[in-house]
């Protein structure tokens, strides 16, 4: 029989977290589901985890060679054999029992929706606090008509609160890291049709260990990638979208400190820029507070709380 869900964890060391995950799939009420495991760790570990968990209907596959983030995750949605796929990375793990089938749940009363994301609990394993993190409908609705938002803050969260259809065949762009998920929420949006499930369904970890932690405040990928997405969306954003991307490419340039195309340029970034970009380069060079002044009056908006 076929599973309704394929339960998706692209993995990489850390047995100690996916011993997590996989108790906390162990537990799940709703148990219609495959798990798939694609392994990038370059040792063993994983697996001699993984054989003392077969009851949980485990499909692991073993990588010849490591296909890193975020092509681990594509290659591991792609042996999904299930209608419905479930992304869980090895450091995340479902909130509760009921958590998995109440996805489910939703999935089958909404059969016109192409992705679910939940609320989250989010633990800092720095201080073993916790708290729960949602969407209110105000900030729900901002998403669904100006999805540039989310470049200016992630207010959907991790990849692992999302649920979606197997024939949404939407692939993470293996060319992004910092603004991978982003990127992929904006093209989801933008094309699909798409539910917030209030409740915390899910369990994520803020770690330093993160990748992500080690590529915040870092040129290269915050505003090199951000002028990558910018490219390859803004022709399909509307004129207030566009102005909202604008605007966050003038504050990355002010918080970087960049002056000239020159300074982006020899940073290793090579990636267009748009025209106004260059207009304000010029300007500073005369003035850089009355440059800066003028196109964020041009640029703002009421920012998000």
């Amino acid at each position: 029989m076929t599973p309704e869900v394929s339960i998706c964890i692209p993995a990489y060391r850390d047995t100690a977290r996916l011993t997590i995950l996989l108790n906390s799939i162990r537990q799940q009420d709703f148990t219609s589901y495959e798990v798939v495991i694609t392994d990038d760790s370059p040792d063993n570990s994983v697996k001699d985890l993984v054989d003392a968990y077969q009851d949980l209907k485990i499909k692991y596959f073993k990588n010849d060679s490591a296909k890193g983030s975020p092509e681990n995750w594509n290659y591991c949605i792609s042996l999904a054999s299930a209608p419905l796929v479930k992304l869980m990375h090895h450091d995340d793990y479902f909130y509760d029992s009921s958590s998995l089938g109440k996805f489910i749940q939703a999935a089958s009363q909404n059969q016109e929706i192409d992705y679910f994301y939940s609320g989250t609990f989010i633990v800092d394993s720095s201080s073993n606090s916790g708290e729960v993190y949602k969407v209110d409908s105000r900030l729900l609705n901002r998403i669904s008509e100006q999805p540039a938002f989310l470049f200016h803050k992630n207010l959907i969260g991790a990849p692992t609160v999302g649920l979606f259809r197997k024939e949404l065949s939407f692939k993470f762009d293996s060319k992004l890291i910092w603004l991978v998920d982003i990127e992929y929420y904006v093209r989801v949006l933008l094309a699909k049709k798409v539910l917030h499930i209030s409740e915390p369904l899910v369990t994520t970890v803020i770690s330093d260990s993160q990748l992500s932690s080690g590529l915040r405040n870092t040129f290269t990928f915050e505003v090199g990638e951000f002028l990558y997405c910018y490219n390859k969306l803004s022709g399909e954003f509307n004129s207030f979208n566009i102005q909202i991307l604008n605007f966050r490419l003038l504050m990355l340039i002010k918080e970087f400190n960049i002056n000239s195309e020159k300074q982006i340029r020899d940073k290793g970034v090579q990636h267009a820029i748009p025209g106004w970009l260059k207009i304000y380069f010029l300007l500073s060079k005369v003035n850089q507070r009355f440059a800066f002044g003028l196109f964020y009056r041009l640029f703002n908006f009421q920012p998000l709380n």
